[in-house]
């Protein structure tokens, strides 16, 4: 009986030390859990900042260029105009050339 009393109290004091093992194991396990969510957060927040930072970027280079397309338009206008000015002038040279061309 003294050996299986000596067995359970090897067994016994092996149990207090798996516990404790396992208490310490679930304490880590529990810190690098949190360590890992607030990288994770950390992270996400990072990707958020910087999607917020490109869509500024973004809608600041559209107002940049409003200015400019409206210049374009402008010029393209002027240009049309001119073209179209040009077009009119040369239509009664085209008529008297046609009638021209008709008598011969």
């Amino acid at each position: 009986m003294h050996k299986e009393w000596d067995a359970f109290e090897a067994s016994k004091k092996k149990f207090f030390e798996d516990e404790a093992r396992v208490a310490l194991l679930r304490a880590t396990l529990e810190a690098d859990w949190a360590k890992f969510e607030s990288d994770q957060k950390i992270e996400e927040w990072s990707v958020a900042s910087r999607k917020r930072k490109a869509e500024a970027e973004a809608s600041l280079l559209s107002e940049e260029r409003k200015p400019w397309k409206e210049i374009c338009e402008k010029d393209n206008n002027n240009e049309k105009m001119g073209l179209r000015n040009i077009i009119n002038n040369l239509k009664p040279e085209v008529e008297r050339l046609k009638k021209q061309d008709a008598d011969i």
